[in-house]
């Protein structure tokens, strides 16, 4: 919460470097969650030997299944919902690093964007604004994600079933 309500600060104080201050947030961030993500990564072994096999199995099978989406949905939520244990459990799990990183960048860098523009928009009155509808443009984001990523997967699953399908005239497998 202090990095965004500095953000609004410093951009409502100078916002021809409003710009340059989501960039600096954007990039702040993924450092520090690649930092965490690395540490979990190298340290599974003990995170492994104390979770049962089938909890980790279930949790692994679900990052490996929807990583983009959970880390871009998480990255996007304000304070104080619990970012940090996404990183962790990632690196955990051995999310692929670089869809990590790109759901990173575009999660972090449309929330710090968005921060930016309240805080160049409305100036000394930025923090008092994000106060009042950061949470609920965040949860409408996250929810809008999710609708478009139920969507994908309802249309991807549609597209095989009939993809499967035999051709009209053609014999039957």
């Amino acid at each position: 919460m202090i990095n965004d309500l500095l953000l609004l600060h410093l951009a409502g104080r100078h916002p021809e470097l409003a710009l340059f201050y989501a960039l600096d947030s954007t990039l702040g961030s993924v450092a520090g969650a690649f930092a965490m993500y690395g540490l979990s990564h190298h340290g599974s072994r003990f995170l492994r030997r104390n979770a049962p096999p089938s909890q980790a199995g279930r949790a692994q099978h679900w990052l490996e299944r929807n990583d983009f989406v959970t880390v871009l949905v998480a990255s996007l939520l304000p304070p104080p919902a619990p970012f940090k244990i996404v990183p962790i459990v990632a690196g955990a799990v051995s999310v692929n690093a670089a869809r990590f990183g790109a759901a990173l960048v575009l999660g972090r860098g449309l929330r710090f964007a968005f921060e930016a523009f309240v805080g160049m928009r409305y100036g000394g009155e930025a923090e008092a604004y994000l106060k009042r509808h950061l949470v609920s443009f965040s949860l409408a984001m996250a929810a809008f994600i999710l609708v478009a990523w139920t969507l994908y997967r309802y249309w991807q699953k549609r597209g095989e079933r009939l993809g499967q399908r035999p051709a009209a005239g053609g014999p039957a497998k």
